[in-house]
């Protein structure tokens, strides 16, 4: 599970490239477009790159959950799935980022353990409910770095679900989208997960 210094720093560079289009990125994207006027996320990609080796066996048919590997200086990370843009006529977004539409992502519930930082490792989704605007991004492109702290065990399952939302109000709120790292979690712990998805979506619904 061992990354080298060399390695680390390439996955850096690459994704504080934000002007990368993703087409030419070698990352797994959650791609985000509407679909008769509410946001979604294509998760084609997601687990694209499930194993540690990903570099040399990249796999769409493996396991439904992405390991982490080491983090030179300490703990452990993962760089997918990042964001990106999609580009389909169907499903694209109309109009001027920023204008015509402000996307928000949304920590709707993560495992309390993991730490999420942005392409210049700044902290980010620091808590339940939490946002960071997607739509500052060039073509919304951006990979989260999923950082678990030394001493926690990587091969636990840990729990991410996102939601996207539009300040503007030109496109309805997605559905909460979900993926796995570390392990899948087991159906009793994925059943809590469930109860906790909607105690969520009430206290949204009485704020509302």
């Amino acid at each position: 599970m061992r990354y080298g210094r060399t390695l680390c720093m390439a996955v850096l560079a690459i994704g504080a490239a934000a002007s990368v289009a993703v087409a030419d990125c070698p990352y797994d994207h959650l791609l985000v477009g509407q679909d008769e006027g509410t946001l979604f996320l294509d998760t084609a990609q997601r687990y694209r790159h499930w194993n540690a080796d990903w570099s040399t066996n990249p796999n769409p048919y493996g396991q439904e959950y992405y390991e982490f590997t080491e983090m030179y200086g300490g703990g452990y990370i993962r760089v997918e799935p990042g964001f990106g843009q999609n580009t389909a006529p169907t499903y694209a977004l109309e109009g001027t980022r920023g204008v015509d539409y402000n996307i928000l992502v949304e920590r709707v519930f993560a495992t309390p353990e993991l730490l999420f930082f942005d392409d210049l490792m700044a902290p980010i989704l620091t808590a339940d409910g939490s946002t960071f605007t997607l739509s500052d991004y060039a073509n919304h492109h951006v990979h989260v770095r999923y950082h678990l702290p030394d001493g926690l065990d990587p091969t636990l399952p840990y729990t991410v679900s996102y939601r996207l939302t539009d300040t503007t109000g030109t496109y309805a709120d997605s559905e909460v989208y979900t993926f796995n790292l570390g392990a899948v979690p087991e159906p009793a712990s994925l059943s809590l997960l469930a109860i906790g998805g909607v105690g969520l979506l009430r206290r949204r619904r009485r704020k509302a």
